[in-house]
């Protein structure tokens, strides 16, 4: 990625974050449903996921974890990456731990079954599963 891509998506993401920190996902109605509950009727991997990021940027880790436990998860890994990507570009780094890691083939693999498990756990039926991964 050229400097100037990764200044545009890092722009994009700033004004994302904005837009996510000063409107509420679960009160303002331009955001986007899901359209995986909306059509078949189960939450996905990212159900959830737009209010767990307001409630990220505005600290409340604990109530994001509530809505989605997997995008606490891998948001700071996302953003670790990017602002690697960002200081290597300006400033070339001989070792890059972040880009080494998302770029590794287990993470990847990690990564899939995390979503796809997440996904069927947060649907089952039973009790504590069904009430602590639920958006």
């Amino acid at each position: 990625m050229t400097r100037a891509q990764l200044l545009i998506v890092i722009f994009l993401i700033a004004v994302a974050g904005w837009v996510y920190y000063t409107h509420n996902p679960a009160t303002a109605s331009f955001f986007p449903r899901c359209p995986t509950q909306s059509l078949l009727g189960f939450y996905c991997a990212g159900c959830g996921s737009q209010r767990a990021l307001h409630q990220l940027l505005h600290g409340h880790w604990v109530a994001a974890a509530d809505f989605n436990l997997l995008a606490v998860i891998y948001l700071p890994l996302i953003m670790a990456y990017y602002l690697e990507a960002l200081a290597h570009s300006f400033f070339p780094l001989r070792q890059r731990p972040f880009f080494g890691l998302v770029q590794h083939r287990y993470f990847v693999f990690l990564t899939l079954v995390m979503v796809l498990g997440f996904s069927i756990v947060r649907n089952l039926a039973v009790h504590p599963f069904f009430v602590w991964l639920q958006p």
